[in-house]
């Protein structure tokens, strides 16, 4: 899956969302389901804003103990 995928940015959306609306359960299908290296839990959409800045922003607190979990995950990942 190529990131110009539409599948891919569907997908990139959809973790985005459950992030921001702190829907637990499909941020951990997302990220359980990016084992096979095709999601980037760093990625951005139009905004510029990162799943992690999603949930602090909406204060999702699940979601951001979550997020901290990932090794990948970038704190210092700056907006556009």
């Amino acid at each position: 899956m190529k990131k110009g995928d539409v599948s891919w940015r569907s997908k990139q959306r959809a973790f985005l969302d459950a992030a921001a609306d702190g829907n637990l359960a499909a941020v951990d299908t997302w990220l359980e389901g990016r084992d096979d290296g095709k999601g980037d839990v760093n990625a951005t959409m139009g905004e510029g804003w990162t799943a992690l800045q999603y949930a602090v922003a909406h204060a999702r607190l699940a979601i951001v103990q979550r997020l901290l979990q990932e090794s990948a995950i970038d704190l210092n990942a700056t907006t556009m």
